[in-house]
């Protein structure tokens, strides 16, 4: 671990039936044994245990090594040691080592490549569902299953361990679908389903009050008219900046507009989520999505109006320093998710902030705003992953799952949830004020399928590059458009050509499903598994069909 930084508190490839009867013996560990699938584990209050002490080895010492890119000045960093050092207290007989490693250069999975080949990996370790599905194929995580089916001894319920997360076993079919065995393999902890995909804006309420803005804004015009006050009062109304903050406020606006105005240029049956970037590049190659788009015309125009009221330099600002100016008090606003939140709680001082929720823009400021805002997922994302390498010791796997069921009790949950300011993964957690903001409302109604991308900006290699030139100069909407336009159709032509492509293109990926789905048919693999793959292999088969059907005679 010399390549980690700890925030210290004291505190290859098996086969797939080998790894299921893994899974299944790990049940058997944790159920004490028994047999009977209905018999509660030992960390459970029916099995002798305290509701909320859990039951592990009292008699033997443990020391648990988790790993995440949480960091010690990250507000969710502490507030993971916080639950740890709690967990600490009540089992004394438990040190936890939390090891720190960022995600910079793609350090962190680096990192768990050699750790995970010498058998030196953490006991469990933070893992998005990517990093998730490569380490779970390759059989270096345990599958979680078993331990989801028993009784957790944080809860105050009879459920499952599974039924107690928000969306119950149905809300891990996405991660389930991202691995061969179509297993849990991840437990939830932090930022749950139903939080906003559009982040909010945090604002300097003095600067609010001396520009007499008196209601937040709801809506676009209004927001305008805030930034209208706050340059008459003499302040820059936003902390923008020439990276992360064009991508999300090209997203933010364009989301709202004509839902469904690629989509509805093709057929019915290739409106699926999956088919959404591929009927983008055919719309702009068949001619049937034009460089003088109206919807994309109005949604530039939207963001150049904007953009008089961000500060000077924008362009050449990086995100940290765009922070720093709402920090220091020099902009009345700034763009962020809620991981931002206890750092401005700690760190602003001088003035009082608060959040305003990204307005919905209205017909007042164009015939082609759908009042709406994109729809919230309903799926877990991302977790903590077990080490499989603990299924050779029993009593120290026990332990590590005993401590998740900690860190996911509702007790934990509400902690955690207050001090890192994220949507809770559990049911029946109260959320507090702070973290509201960040929860999807009854405005988020617009399906995947039917959001729009602005498919110029979304093609062209050099969006950004251009729209800063639009923003900064005197360009007009057209001739923007123009650019990206050229980009973006020979963007489109390669993209067509490359899914036609018998060999690396899309007829290649059906092939390599359909193998991969007789090979799981065969090997009898588990009922999530085949599903998924056969689902994959009917969305390939569409899409095939949808490149042949109106890209194919363009190409010849």
């Amino acid at each position: 671990m010399r390549h980690t930084k700890k925030i210290v508190q004291k505190h290859k490839s098996r086969g797939m039936r080998t790894a299921l009867a893994a899974a299944v013996l790990m049940t058997a560990a944790l159920s004490g044994c028994s047999g009977n699938a209905e018999e509660p584990a030992p960390s459970s209050p029916a099995a002798g245990g305290q509701a909320g002490e859990g039951s592990i080895p009292a008699d033997k010492s443990f020391k648990i090594k988790v790993m995440s890119w949480q960091g010690p000045q990250e507000q969710y960093g502490p507030a993971y040691n916080a639950a740890f050092d709690e967990y600490m207290k009540l089992h004394p007989n438990v040190k936890i080592e939390h090891l720190y490693q960022p995600l910079a250069n793609n350090g962190y999975d680096k990192l768990l490549d050699t750790q995970f080949v010498s058998h030196e990996a953490p006991d469990a370790m933070q893992l998005n569902k990517y990093s998730m599905r490569k380490y779970a194929d390759q059989d270096y995580l345990a599958l979680l299953d078993g331990p989801m089916q028993q009784l957790s001894a944080y809860n105050d319920s009879a459920a499952r361990w599974v039924d107690t997360f928000a969306g119950g076993e149905k809300g891990f079919t996405t991660l389930k679908s991202f691995n061969k065995y179509g297993a849990i393999t991840s437990i939830p902890v932090d930022g749950g389903p139903g939080a906003n995909p559009v982040q909010p804006f945090y604002y300097n309420k003095d600067m609010f009050d001396k520009a007499g803005i008196a209601e937040l804004p709801e809506t676009w015009a209004e927001l305008i008219e805030a930034c209208r006050k706050l340059e008459a009062a003499g302040f820059d109304a936003l902390a923008a900046d020439g990276n992360r903050f064009m991508q999300w406020i090209t997203t933010y606006v364009g989301n709202q507009l004509e839902p469904g105005h690629v989509p509805g240029l093709f057929e019915e049956k290739y409106r699926i989520p999956e088919l959404k970037g591929d009927m983008d590049a055919i719309a702009l190659l068949t001619g049937k999505y034009k460089a003088d788009n109206p919807v994309e015309a109005a949604e530039l125009a939207i963001i150049k109006d904007f953009s008089q009221y961000w500060q000077d330099g924008w362009a050449a600002v990086n995100e940290d320093q765009a922070k720093q100016a709402f920090l220091l008090g020099k902009t009345a606003m700034y763009m962020s998710g809620n991981w931002d939140y206890s750092y401005f709680e700690q760190n602003v001082k001088g003035f009082a902030f608060g959040i305003i929720p990204f307005p919905v823009i209205t017909k007042e400021t164009t015939p082609f705003a759908s009042e709406m805002l994109p729809v919230a997922g309903d799926q877990q994302s991302y977790g903590w992953s077990v080490n499989k390498d603990l299924e050779n010791d029993p009593d120290k796997l026990k332990v590590v799952i005993d401590l998740f069921q900690f860190l996911t009790g509702k007790e934990t949950q509400k902690k955690m949830s207050d001090a890192g300011v994220f949507v809770p993964v559990v049911s029946g957690v109260s959320t507090p004020d702070k973290v509201k903001p960040f929860i999807a409302t009854a405005n988020n109604k617009i399906p995947t399928v039917d959001i729009f991308s602005g498919p110029l900006f979304a093609l062209a290699n050099d969006n950004k590059a251009i729209l800063q030139v639009y923003l900064t100069t005197d360009e007009d909407t057209a001739g923007t458009m123009e650019r990206l336009h050229q980009q973006a159709a020979t963007n489109a032509r390669k993209k067509a050509s490359d899914a036609l492509d018998a060999e690396g293109g899309v007829p290649n990926q059906i092939e390599i499903l359909q193998q991969s789905l007789d090979k799981q048919k065969a090997d009898n693999a588990p009922a999530a598994v085949v599903q998924s793959t056969t689902d994959s292999l009917n969305v390939a088969k569409l899409k095939l069909e949808l490149y042949k059907q109106y890209a194919e005679p363009l190409l010849k």
